[in-house]
């Protein structure tokens, strides 16, 4: 019989959760420009999560498209607080991906407003804006790619994916997996290819997992519901138990998240599973627990995973 174990993080872990890309938290910080209370930024970041449903381990926007939520996060974009700016322009990169957002809304309110706040702090040398700066230019990049032709949208992201621009390339490998042709598996080995020849291992294997993604989403689209589930167990489980890998822990909570897209009750036995193999890295089981309260198979109180950012 399963023991309901509270399992507390520590905080630095979920802030580093809850703003996912924040790999120069330190350094940041450092340079002085946060000026808010950080119990006070921890509740802004809280509610910027809450506000657009994100599942900070999976990285994906769940509620549905509001200009309420887009006009929020670039207020907070435009704060002076480095963890509430950066998580507002996480989502808001997420949102722009996952939401169908208004053409009039990209144009009208999100570029300009990031446009003249990349301006703004163009001549600053404090390493904090620089930082925030080059996440802003990579929302307009990302942006910009709508309105390349596909041979152009091809090219840049071939070039995101051999570049040294960490977010850009996540960016680059996630686009060319939703795209899932032969075309887009191309970009992605010619990108591991050259990672490899310039010494990027992590780079190289991080990057090839976006072709496995394409062969098992291909693998997917060919079963039932119970095929798609036996499937991806079998998966979980595989990888779970390797001792190495790079990109691991992405790729089994991506797994974990198309379980919950079959929508299947072998799919919730599945994510039941998860969450209750005591034995399971802490991250899997959260992404499962997610998956379920998503899907309202668990309610709030019966969680098992607790954040201390909660």
């Amino acid at each position: 019989m399963c023991v309901n174990i509270r399992v507390v993080i520590m905080c630095a872990r979920t802030v580093a959760l809850a703003v996912c890309l924040l790999l120069g938290a330190q350094a940041l910080q450092a340079s002085g420009c946060c000026g808010q209370d950080p119990e006070e930024a921890k509740r802004e970041l809280r509610q910027l999560g809450d506000m657009v449903q994100l599942d900070r381990l999976a990285g994906v926007v769940y509620a549905p498209y509001s200009l309420e939520a887009v006009e929020k996060l670039l207020a907070a974009a435009e704060g002076h607080d480095v963890a509430v700016v950066h998580t507002a322009l996480y989502v808001l990169l997420k949102g722009i991906r996952d939401w169908d957002i208004p053409e009039d809304v990209l144009r009208g309110k999100i570029v300009p407003r990031l446009s003249r706040s990349v301006e703004r702090n163009a001549a600053s040398k404090d390493e904090g804006v620089i930082f925030l700066r080059k996440l802003a230019g990579t929302v307009l990049w990302y942006v910009g790619l709508r309105e390349l032709s596909h041979e152009q949208r091809m090219a840049a992201l071939g070039v995101a994916l051999s570049g040294l621009d960490w977010t850009r390339r996540t960016l680059a490998v996630d686009r060319l997996v939703r795209i899932g042709t032969e075309e887009a598996e191309e970009v992605l080995r010619k990108g591991v290819q050259s990672l490899r020849q310039k010494g990027l291992r992590e780079y190289a294997g991080r990057t090839e997992l976006g072709i496995t993604r394409i062969h098992i989403q291909k693998r997917l689209d060919a079963l039932t519901a119970t095929g798609k589930v036996s499937l991806l167990s079998q998966e979980v489980s595989r990888r779970a138990a390797e001792k190495r890998g790079w990109g691991k822990r992405e790729y089994v909570i991506w797994l974990i998240g198309k379980v919950a897209e079959v929508k299947h009750p072998s799919a919730v036995a599945e994510l039941k599973r998860i969450w209750l193999h005591e034995s399971l890295y802490i991250d899997y089981r959260e992404a499962a627990q997610n998956a379920l309260l998503r899907l309202k198979q668990i309610a709030p109180e019966d969680k098992r995973i607790i954040l201390s950012i909660e």
